[in-house]
């Protein structure tokens, strides 16, 4: 199994790799106008509008600074073949630990995201990529 390490404040979290789609860097973002502080903005992603949620803000902590370690994680949501993609803003998203004991806190999105949150991020979105129009 390969983990994706990043980190929420001080703590130190491993991500199934199976679980991310992509990482990219911490580029500028849409922003959402009355968003609640978590919400970071949209991403334009291969031409889909990403909703990207801050996970340290989501902790309750400040939200995550801007520096070469910060990225996004682009995570598929919910875990199925629907299409949607969420970003999640982490700090130190440096590394990659493979084998049965990751060097962090295993953790599934499920647990990074509650479910209000989710349901308020994607409650106008765009329907899933295979629905039909």
């Amino acid at each position: 199994m390969i983990s994706l390490l990043f980190q929420i404040g001080a703590e130190r979290y491993a991500l199934d790799g199976q679980a991310v789609v992509e990482v990219v860097p911490r580029v500028r973002l849409e922003a959402v106008p009355g968003a609640p502080e978590w919400m970071t903005g949209i991403l334009r992603y291969r031409g889909r509008r990403v909703p990207v949620a801050d996970l340290s803000a989501l902790a309750g902590l400040p939200p995550c600074p801007v520096r070469l370690s910060t990225r996004i994680i682009l995570v598929r949501h919910p875990p199925a073949e629907d299409g949607r993609l969420l970003g999640l803003v982490a700090e130190r998203v440096t590394d990659a630990a493979r084998g049965t004991e990751p060097a962090g806190r295993p953790v599934r999105v499920e647990a990074l995201v509650p479910p209000h949150v989710l349901t308020r991020i994607f409650s106008n979105d765009e329907p899933p990529a295979n629905a039909a129009r």
